[in-house]
């Protein structure tokens, strides 16, 4: 028996499909994440010390004391539901900041991912030019790649673009180019200590770049959902 070569059958629109999905499942994973964090923080109206029940107390200890305003015990619950009620918001705020910290971290560490993906994913374009000149066999590389491709696509959604000689560029579903000839250099500052009153916005919070530019992560798994 004499193997005269390697056929590579690949549904790139499948593929890319597949991909665009995965991500958007990542993205709701971590927004679903950070959302359970909050309703722990602040509590459901039907648990007991939510904020929610906490205010209602403090609610109907007013109601009470209105009626008898003389009434030292009723006065007294007044500033003891107020406290129960402070100390839930103040408890609440710490929860909230920590998740934020959290997911500030968490883009940090997926940025610094996404970097070395596209550096190796870089390089291997360099060895499929080089390997498609000389005739010799991709398939491994091949394989190599779509791994790498799959990675970065499960932490932001993108599309892949083939090139002369087996390379690819590989761009975000908006448009902005990850690899196209040179890797893109994704920009991210984590912050390690975050206050209320901290957002991108105010230049507080670190915006994502590529290549030194912002980018609007809208839908992406490095944007709002890990913000």
């Amino acid at each position: 028996m004499q193997i005269l070569g390697v056929t590579r059958d690949v549904d790139r629109h499948l593929l890319g499909e597949r991909r665009i999905a995965q991500a958007g499942g990542g993205d709701r994973e971590v927004r679903a994440e950070f959302l359970k964090r909050l309703e722990q923080a602040v509590g459901t109206p039907d648990s007991a010390g939510s904020l929610a029940s906490r205010l209602a107390a403090f609610d109907q200890a007013l109601v009470e004391a209105a009626g008898r305003p003389e009434s030292q015990a009723r006065l007294g619950a007044i500033a003891t539901t107020a406290r129960s009620l402070t100390d839930g918001l103040a408890a609440a705020t710490d929860d909230i900041q920590a998740a934020r910290a959290t997911a500030d971290r968490r883009i940090g560490e997926e940025v610094g991912r996404l970097n070395a993906t596209i550096s190796q994913l870089h390089e291997l374009n360099v060895e499929l030019r080089s390997f498609t000149g000389a005739g010799r066999d991709v398939s491994a590389l091949l394989d190599e790649r779509q791994r790498l491709v799959d990675q970065i696509s499960a932490i932001v959604p993108v599309r892949e673009i083939p090139r002369d000689l087996n390379q690819i560029a590989l761009f975000t579903v908006g448009g902005a180019p990850l690899l196209d000839g040179s890797p893109a250099v994704i920009g991210f500052s984590s912050t390690h200590t975050i206050t209320p009153e901290m957002t991108q916005a105010s230049g507080g919070l670190s915006c994502i770049t590529i290549n030194g530019r912002p980018y609007d992560t809208a839908g992406s798994r490095v944007g709002p959902g890990q913000a």
